[in-house]
């Protein structure tokens, strides 16, 4: 099922039906023929959409009951990570396609982290997956009592707020080249992918451009914390294998690839991240269709400019308006 607002519906409804649509689908992932590996990386995945979604409604909610709502989403999504984490660190080993010496190594990591998914495996019982589906079903049914005020407002407050969280998590990571940061950076930024997927459906090829580029951006931060993982598990001594001369050999492998990332998350993160965030929220508006709910043209440059022009900025095309009329796309 397509992550989609639906632009003819009230926005809303919109967000609760792609919520319950979400936790729906994390439920039959949960409960379907799949492995369990590849089942429980789906179901995690719906499960941050849905908290994408309450992300962008929070302007609407009181504090205190967004964080209850994500916390026990967040809590289900705790309850699946260690096998997700386990199958995660033996596709880390796959990527990064040893070879000659490190060959013979690597294969000796497989088989050990192998051991480790087995015991995981064993761990989500049909009673610890039962338990999860039925906290699911109780977050579904929250999440279709939802009652959003069908305001664009909403929408482009609670876009703003993740780009906002997600810009100064780049900053702090660009500050600091910590592995903890860029850590950090990758949950806002994954939302912040997640909502541009929701404008999709638009046609606009600007708008798509962003959403390729935020999804490239969440990719490498995700291999970057899963090779981070295994850097950790293998100095840590949680998982042995051959000497320590091939040891120290794969964390050698292993860090010149996490400075390859960083350095194409750096080079992403820096288009990406450039316009400020009520520039961005200017941009936002205007490239879906809809005027900035509070005038900030004299602070964008270019936004309200009388020619047929555009400039694109991180893959937001700002349109001239000559008129400065309104479209509207999502009910108000």
């Amino acid at each position: 099922m397509a992550f989609v607002l639906k632009p003819t519906e009230k926005v809303g409804k919109e967000i609760s039906r792609l919520g319950c649509e979400q936790l729906g689908d994390a439920i039959s992932r949960l409960t379907g023929p799949d492995r369990l590996d590849r089942s429980i990386h789906e179901a995690r995945k719906c499960l941050k959409r849905s908290r994408a979604l309450l992300a962008l409604s929070q302007p609407a909610m009181s504090g205190k009951r967004f964080e209850r709502e994500d916390r026990r989403i967040r809590k289900i999504a705790r309850n699946l990570a260690r096998v997700r984490d386990a199958h995660a660190m033996m596709e880390t080993v796959d990527k990064l396609g040893t070879t000659g010496g490190l060959l013979s190594a690597a294969e000796r990591l497989r088989k050990e982290l192998g051991a480790r998914v087995a015991s995981v495996n064993r761990g989500m019982d049909e009673g610890a997956m039962a338990r999860v589906v039925e906290r699911l079903k109780k977050a579904q049914s929250r999440f279709a009592r939802l009652k959003l005020k069908n305001k664009w407002v909403m929408i482009e407050e609670g876009v703003t707020n993740t780009y906002r969280q997600a810009r100064k998590s780049y900053r702090l990571a660009m500050e600091t080249g910590q592995a903890q940061a860029y850590h950090e950076w990758r949950k806002p930024m994954q939302r912040h992918w997640r909502q541009m997927q929701l404008f999709a459906g638009l046609g606009n090829p600007a708008l798509d451009v962003r959403i390729d580029k935020a999804q490239r951006l969440s990719q490498l931060l995700g291999d970057d914390h899963d090779l981070h993982m295994l850097v950790e598990a293998v100095k840590a001594g949680k998982v042995k294998f051959g000497s320590d001369m091939e040891r120290d050999e794969l964390l050698t492998t292993c860090e010149c690839r996490l400075e390859s990332l960083r350095q194409a998350a750096r080079e992403e993160g820096e288009t990406l991240f450039a316009p400020k965030p009520r520039e961005f929220r200017a941009m936002f508006a205007n490239q879906i269709g809809r005027a900035a709910a509070q005038p900030v043209a004299d602070e964008v440059p270019n936004l309200a400019r009388a020619d047929t022009a555009s400039e694109t900025t991180a893959g937001i095309t700002m349109p001239s308006k000559p008129d400065g009329s309104e479209t509207g796309l999502l009910g108000s």
